[in-house]
């Protein structure tokens, strides 16, 4: 009786251990779905215009979107004193949007560099941030601790309706926007940046007259 037990136990093991490998296998050979940041990546991928300048040289001037070479769409939100601020305002100067939120720790890692480029350039090279907070439910007061706490001096909008996030297609945080002084968008970024990639895109921006 106990020999007939074990066998029994024996095969049922290895019966599940088949199907453990079969699923395996099945998951290995059966492509998966794209994350939310993976989408977001291939439909926005990093743009180096210094390798590829001649793709965005023929400007369509109504040709207003989120991609590279495209117009930028146009901003107009309050900033954290409730002063009106529009992206055209800044037209002839090199800008970086950069679109965050208080919860988003790859934001807050990032803000630094940032922090230090547009201190670095905007006077030199009169380089605009315009740090866009996107529906954030976290409340003014826990916007105004993140900018404290970083010591964060460029301009910060408050993008409440999400509705300037729809206009730029984010589609997670971070997401920065290159702009050069045309106002044409040259590279798209979702993710944190380093501070090699920044240097690199604000070379591309700044050296532009």
């Amino acid at each position: 009786m106990k020999r007939n037990v074990t066998l029994w136990i024996l095969l049922l093991s290895s019966v599940g251990l088949i199907a453990l490998g079969a699923i395996a296998i099945w998951a290995l050979m059966v492509p998966q779905p794209p994350s939310l940041f993976e989408q977001a990546r291939v439909e926005r991928p990093a743009f180096d215009a210094g390798k590829s300048s001649s793709l965005i040289e023929p400007i369509d001037p109504n040709a207003i979107g989120w991609s590279v070479g495209s117009q930028a769409p146009e901003i107009q939100l309050l900033d954290v004193k409730g002063n009106p601020v529009r992206l055209s305002e800044f037209r002839g100067q090199p800008v970086l949007v950069n679109f965050w939120a208080t919860w988003c720790a790859p934001c807050r890692i990032e803000m630094p560099i940032m922090e230090t480029k547009y201190r670095a350039h905007k006077d030199t090279h009169g380089f605009v941030i315009l740090a866009v907070d996107v529906k954030d439910d976290s409340g003014m007061d826990a916007v105004r601790t993140f900018l404290d706490e970083l010591n964060l001096t460029f301009p910060v909008l408050l993008d409440k309706d999400g509705d300037a996030g729809i206009a730029y297609n984010v589609l997670g945080l971070p997401t920065s926007i290159f702009i050069d002084r045309r106002g044409v968008i040259r590279a798209t970024r979702v993710g944190a940046m380093s501070e090699s990639y920044m240097d690199d895109q604000l070379q591309i921006i700044l050296a532009e007259e």
